[in-house]
C-alpha cells in the first residue's frame, strides 16, 4: 500500500498546514473539516469551478483566481472582517468547497461546514491572499479576497445573497 506524502508538515506557512494545525488547536472533527488528500478528485473539482463560472478569453489559459474571467456578474461588498458574513450566506448544515490560495497558481482543497470554515478563517486570515465558499452543486461560489472584499456569482443569485448586498 502506498503511503501518502504529506504535504502539510509542522513547519508549513501556507493555508493547507494553517487549516490542519487550526483544527487541531480547535479541536475540529475531520467529518466538519478537512483537506482533501492528494490523491483525492480535487482536480476535477477545480475543472467543474472554472465550467460553472469561468469564460476565459483563452481556455487553454486558467488564471490564479477564479475572478479573472467571470461568466456571472460578480457583486462585490466592502467589509470589515467579511468572513463574518458567511454563516447569514451559507446553511450551517450544508457541506461546502473551501479553496485557499496564497497568490499563486496552487489552489488548496478542502471540505467542511461554514461554523468550522468561519472559526479557521478567523485564525489565519493573514495567511491567504484569497479564499472560495463553492456549493458543491456548483450553484453559487463566494470570495473573500485579500482586500476585504465579499464577492458573490452565481448564474441566479440565491436570496440571502441579494438581501446582504441590497443592506451595504
Amino acid at each position: 500500500m502506498r503511503k501518502d506524502r504529506h504535504i502539510l508538515s509542522k513547519d508549513w506557512k501556507y493555508p493547507p498546514g494553517a487549516v490542519v494545525q487550526i483544527t487541531k488547536e480547535l479541536q475540529i472533527e475531520p467529518h466538519r473539516l478537512r483537506i482533501l488528500g492528494i490523491h483525492e478528485d480535487w482536480k476535477g473539482i477545480e475543472t467543474r469551478i472554472y465550467e460553472a463560472f469561468c469564460k476565459p478569453e483563452d481556455p487553454a489559459r486558467k488564471s490564479a483566481f477564479f475572478w479573472d474571467d467571470p461568466k456571472y456578474d460578480i457583486h462585490t461588498i466592502e467589509v470589515e472582517n467579511p468572513f463574518n458574513h458567511l454563516e447569514q450566506l451559507v446553511d450551517r448544515d450544508e457541506n461546502v468547497w473551501f479553496i485557499t490560495t496564497e497568490g499563486n497558481p496552487k489552489l488548496w482543497f478542502s471540505e467542511g461546514f461554514i461554523k468550522e470554515i468561519v472559526q479557521v478563517i478567523s485564525e489565519m486570515n493573514n495567511t491567504i491572499k484569497e479564499m472560495y465558499i463553492v456549493s458543491k452543486t456548483f450553484e453559487w461560489m463566494i470570495c473573500i479576497s485579500e482586500y476585504n472584499q465579499l464577492m458573490l456569482t452565481a448564474p441566479v443569485l440565491p436570496e440571502k445573497f441579494r438581501q446582504l448586498i441590497k443592506s451595504h
